[in-house]
């Protein structure tokens, strides 16, 4: 189960990235702008995610996008299930924001998905082998018992 919710949180932050790129390339809009419009196309907990960010980019207090960025994530995905590896892939994903050229935000959305997409499907496949090892256990320890007692 639990690595199932680690399969969906990583699908729902592709869709994030969905969701980003096409604010971002198609409607040229700006960060704070495209933050609030994610936490109202997104539900919880990625909604207020990105409301907090579009907040702190308003009072940004001498920080950088890319500061408020890592500030958020590390406060945010605490709650989220995910393993510290894919935490920080997220996190350095803030690392490309505030770039006056959009190409290379979009290239760093581009790979963060395919490396998103690359995670999922190890993920997946793992779970399906352990599964596969589970039924196998399942299976020996209903002979062994059988042995046992007859």
């Amino acid at each position: 189960k639990k690595e199932e919710s680690k399969i969906r949180t990583l699908q729902d932050i592709k869709y994030m990235l969905v969701l980003l790129k096409g604010e971002m390339i198609y409607e040229r809009a700006s960060l704070p702008d495209i933050y609030l419009h994610l936490s109202q196309k997104l539900s919880k907990p990625y909604s207020g995610f990105f409301l907090k960010l579009c907040e702190e980019m308003e009072h940004r207090r001498g920080r950088t996008m890319e500061e408020i960025w890592r500030e958020e994530v590390e406060k945010s995905t605490v709650d989220w299930t995910m393993e510290e590896k894919d935490r920080q892939e997220f996190l350095q994903l803030g690392n490309f924001w505030g770039y006056i050229d959009v190409s290379l935000q979009e290239a760093a959305l581009e790979l963060y998905k395919e490396k998103l997409e690359y995670r999922i499907k190890e993920m997946q496949s793992t779970i399906k082998d352990k599964k596969r090892i589970y039924s196998m256990l399942g299976v020996l320890s209903g002979v062994f018992l059988d042995i046992l007692l007859f």
